[in-house]
């Protein structure tokens, strides 16, 4: 965000247990303009009180910057949130300009993709990217003392002029806007498929690995004790969701020299603040996080119905069911058809496995395609059996087949899921660009 041109950066912690404290005091030692404040008393104060957290904090840093009247304006995110140019080059003072008398600028969130094949600790901007558009708003907020109150998503104004970040007036006079956090269903529906001149892209999904450290983050702040954080529809993008409504695929293009000079700045940085280390130690902090999902989800496995691990392939929580075994043997693929030969069973359970297949378009992260068998036949494996000193199941190995139409296909088929419920397992094949 200093990239971006941001002058002052602050940053609110609570319920820490990585080295976030480490690295925010090493910053504030070396780097001008940057500050934080340990939280966890303010957090306290507001849980007994029965205050929102957030909502109380962004009302105080609006009382303290009216105090210190240093600075014009505030937008408030979230670690995940990053203000982003669509040119890549723009800062936010270049925005503001555009229309200088605007009380409130809000942005558009865009989510990232939940890409199966993304791994944990990508960078955070790539050459291109498929996003969605949300109809979700953050909104940036001119310092005066016309400003009633600030929400987490957009503020309430004395006679304020509201503004979308094109320059336009944002009608907030519906009620389901909720005060301005949503976007009006007619301006949704005209500008889905754009990519506004400024926008807020919000990493709620990163990796797999990543997202399922995330939810045990929880959400103390607003006064939510329940284990894991709730206010996620899963590993996937669902464009009917009443309260993410999203578009479909936008593809947002990075020029490669901007691109460069952004990472370039990036890892100088890094190593300038002498960074390194400490990002490494809060990656090592987030894996760990992760294997704490996996022992609670496997210790009660009523969680995995909870619609925040929609979308999560079956491998990250393998051991869930150790009894579960399995293997593909062969894949073979031609222009007209697919044949997949290999074994499975469960310990204990003497009959075949049921087979599922589904077909994964790598540019369309939400897209499966359930495949219907040309033929399925059950194959004796004593080899299987006798490795594992079993008398049963005599058939578990299988050979399927069916037709594809599909150009390209990865020859290599993965395990996707296995409901207990109906003892079938579930393979996923994908599609390749």
């Amino acid at each position: 965000h200093f990239y971006f041109g941001f002058d002052e950066i602050e940053i609110w912690l609570n319920n820490i247990e990585d080295n976030s404290i480490e690295v925010c005091q090493s910053l504030h030692e070396k780097l001008e303009g940057f500050s934080y404040v340990n939280a966890d008393s303010f957090l306290e104060e507001c849980v007994n009180e029965n205050k929102n957290f957030q909502v109380e904090a962004y009302n105080f840093i609006l009382k303290k910057e009216l105090e210190r009247d240093l600075i014009t304006h505030i937008l408030y995110l979230d670690l995940d949130e990053f203000w982003t140019p669509k040119d890549f080059s723009s800062t936010i003072k270049d925005i503001i300009i555009l229309a200088p008398e605007a009380d409130t600028r809000s942005f558009s969130w865009y989510f990232d993709s939940p890409l199966y094949d993304k791994l944990p600790f990508e960078k955070t901007y790539q050459k291109s990217l498929v996003i969605y558009k949300n109809n979700h708003v953050k909104s940036l907020v001119k310092i005066s003392d016309k400003v009633r109150r600030v929400n987490i998503h957009n503020h309430s104004v004395d006679q304020g002029k509201n503004l979308l970040a094109d320059g336009n007036v944002f009608d907030i006079t519906e009620s389901y806007q909720h005060n301005g956090a949503l976007l009006r269903e007619d301006c949704f529906e005209k500008n889905k498929n754009d990519v506004d001149i400024a926008f807020i892209y919000h990493n709620i999904f990163r990796s797999q690995l990543e997202y399922i450290s995330s939810l045990l983050r929880g959400r103390k702040h607003a006064n939510d004790t329940r284990v894991f954080k709730v206010n996620r529809i899963g590993y996937v993008i669902d464009p009917d969701s009443r309260s993410f409504k999203s578009s479909g695929e936008l593809f947002f293009n990075i020029d490669s020299d901007k691109l460069n000079s952004y990472y370039k700045g990036y890892v100088s940085f890094l190593d300038e603040k002498q960074l390194l280390c400490e990002l490494n130690i809060a990656q090592a902090f987030i894996i760990k996080r992760f294997n704490k999902v996996k022992a609670i989800i496997s210790e009660d496995k009523t969680y995995r119905g909870n619609s925040i691990f929609r979308g999560i392939e079956f491998k990250f929580f393998r051991n869930i069911n150790s009894s579960l075994k399995y293997c593909i043997d062969k894949v073979s693929i031609t222009q007209k058809e697919v044949s997949i030969e290999g074994w499975s069973f469960l310990l204990n359970y003497h009959k075949p496995l049921n087979i599922k297949l589904l077909l994964k378009d790598s540019k369309r992260s939400k897209h499966l395609i359930d495949v219907s068998f040309d033929f399925v036949e059950r194959i004796n494996r004593p080899d299987v059996l006798n490795a594992y000193n079993l008398e049963n199941p005599l058939q578990c190995g299988f050979n399927i087949r069916f037709s594809c139409n599909y150009e390209y296909l990865e020859n290599k088929v993965s395990i996707y899921d296995f409901d207990e419920n109906s003892n079938t397992i579930t393979f996923l094949l994908k599609i390749l660009p």
